[in-house]
């Protein structure tokens, strides 16, 4: 092949990396700028085949380049004008690299035809094109796109999802509000007055249920949801569990059966509160979307080891069925299958979310069978989760007095001297009230600094102590009392309701741990078990009376 002068020098200079292939693709030229950008010698590339430098070989990850590269080069010799290649992405030694070092390049190959004089392919000219800048700045946006995406995305589902909130928070606290007024009117008859009752009582109770479940997601995304094993008869669990919903069945209509294998044990150790949360969210789903036919329940388990079952509770309606596109959403946190579901249905989206994390937490799952995806033919859920059986021996049994069953004119408190520490005079006035009724003398203190002065000069038996209040919060005021010698307990009554804070409060020298929203029973009986096991000189200061609480 010849060349003028000008050309070769044209060729040689410029920094496009350019080959120069025959009719049979051997390459009869190369430029310096190609050398520099695949790091090969003179000797691996001049009088070679091209297909010897990318050699057809269907193991490597370049194959497709190279089967694109031979049809380019068929089409310029078939077609005598110029072919644009795919971009081509190629790891390439870094220039300047001792180590071996490779990087990322981003190439775009054409193939030009150089034409003899009666118009026929004489050579082909094969020029790469580095586009790595466009391509890195194309994916960053991209990037950035995709990002953006998802920010709108999680931002709409925010949205939807706080609105929807703000729905289910506001209807139990409307009802709340709405009948408490309604308490106020003095010609209400007893009936009213306890169909009202009734009423706050049932939507304080779903309000807490709602917020508990919220807190609980929290804590299983951050890690910090703690497991307890206890023993638990498994058989009375899933009684509770019937008890609230055979009325609201009843109500639709609806069947709600319940069968149990044989091989199931009466008694395991497990988390008995977990395992109640998540039956109550499935087959309040199940009686939530079915109108005709039922829900039936069986319950089965499985031996993993002499202690280790694998329990399964197939949870199967003849409700609105999920269809597949559906079926993607069911356990993403605040959503639920479409927004029509929350319109015609209500719900937050958490339940199956927070039902799926609390059962890998026990070891198992919640999960859709096969015969559920598809509208209109009810749905089946199948929930696991691990268990042990308990022990040959009968646990101990710990007396409990059942203050609920009491006669209602018995003073179970009489004589109980008790200060409450509390920066909320509402919360002052409703413990003062039960505690009072109950026979007990109440002193209220409006924070820790109050509270401490108090209880250094007067003789309580007891101090009931809020956590989070101004001047001076419950745990400094505890330490303080300790550190002064107070050697009565100290009760936590807060708010704070997570693992943790109990294990704070247990840490800070609090002999008991009670939470808010303040329910009457569960007070009255860590008092009552207090009250009957003090000494008779009125000193619970012994160690026995430290570890019944802790």
């Amino acid at each position: 092949m010849k060349h003028d002068l000008d050309f070769q020098n044209l060729f040689q200079v410029l920094n496009t990396p350019l080959l120069i292939l025959d009719r049979d693709f051997n390459i009869v030229a190369a430029n310096g700028a190609r050398f520099e950008a695949t790091g090969a010698s003179i000797e691996e590339t001049f009088g070679r085949n091209v297909f010897e430098v990318f050699p057809d070989n269907p193991d490597d990850p370049k194959a497709d380049g190279v089967a694109m590269l031979r049809a380019s080069l068929n089409r310029v010799l078939k077609n005598k004008v110029a072919d644009q290649m795919a971009i081509q992405k190629y790891d390439i030694p870094k220039p300047g690299s001792t180590t071996g070092e490779f990087e990322v390049r981003y190439w775009s190959p054409i193939n030009i035809p150089l034409l003899d004089s009666k118009g026929n392919v004489e050579h082909i000219i094969h020029r790469v094109d580095d586009v790595t800048a466009q391509m890195v700045a194309q994916q960053r946006e991209s990037e950035m796109a995709e990002a953006r995406n998802e920010a709108e995305s999680a931002s709409a589902t925010k949205s939807a999802f706080l609105a929807n909130m703000s729905h289910e928070i506001r209807t139990p606290l409307g009802a709340i509000l709405g009948f408490a007024d309604l308490m106020k009117d003095p010609a209400l008859t007893a009936e009213e007055r306890n169909e009202y009752l009734s009423t706050i009582a049932r939507n304080g109770k779903a309000l807490t249920r709602l917020i508990d479940d919220i807190l609980d997601l929290a804590k299983v995304e951050s890690g910090k949801l703690q497991i307890e094993e206890v023993e638990t008869s498994f058989f009375e669990l899933l009684d509770e569990v019937m008890a609230l919903f055979r009325e609201r069945a009843k109500a639709k209509g609806l069947y709600l059966k319940v069968s149990v294998a044989d091989e199931v044990p009466a008694k395991i150790h497990s988390d008995p509160t977990r395992l109640r949360q998540i039956m109550v969210n499935i087959v309040g789903n199940a009686l939530k979307f079915t109108d005709d036919g039922g829900i039936t329940i069986h319950v089965q388990s499985q031996a993993k080891s002499d202690r280790d079952l694998l329990f399964s509770i197939q949870v199967r309606d003849t409700g609105i069925g999920i269809s597949e596109s559906q079926r993607e959403k069911l356990f993403q946190p605040f959503t639920q299958a479409d927004n029509t579901t929350t319109r015609k249905f209500g719900g937050t989206g958490l339940g199956l979310s927070l039902s799926s994390r609390l059962a890998k937490a026990l070891g198992g799952d919640v999960r859709l069978e096969e015969r559920g995806v598809e509208e209109g033919v009810g749905s089946t859920f199948v929930i696991s989760f691990m268990a042990r059986t308990a022990a040959e021996k009968e646990a101990a049994v710990i007396s409990e007095i059942a203050v609920k069953n009491q006669d209602q004119t018995a003073r179970v408190l009489e004589g109980l001297k008790v200060l409450v520490v509390d920066d909320s005079h509402d919360n002052q006035l409703l413990v003062t009230r039960i505690l009072v009724k109950n026979g007990a003398v109440v002193e209220t203190a409006d924070n820790g600094r109050v509270g401490f002065e108090k209880a250094r000069g007067a003789d309580f038996d007891l101090i009931l102590m809020d956590l989070q209040m101004p001047e001076m919060d419950g745990y400094e005021a505890t330490k303080l009392l300790l550190e002064s010698g107070f050697k009565k307990p100290i009760l936590a009554l807060t708010a704070h309701a997570m693992a943790e804070d109990r294990a704070k409060t247990s840490a800070a020298g609090f002999a008991y741990h009670l939470t808010k929203p303040l329910v009457q029973n569960e007070l009255i009986s860590a008092l009552v078990r207090f009250h009957s096991g003090r000494t008779d000189s009125g000193d619970s200061s012994s160690s026995g009376g430290k570890s019944h609480f802790a």
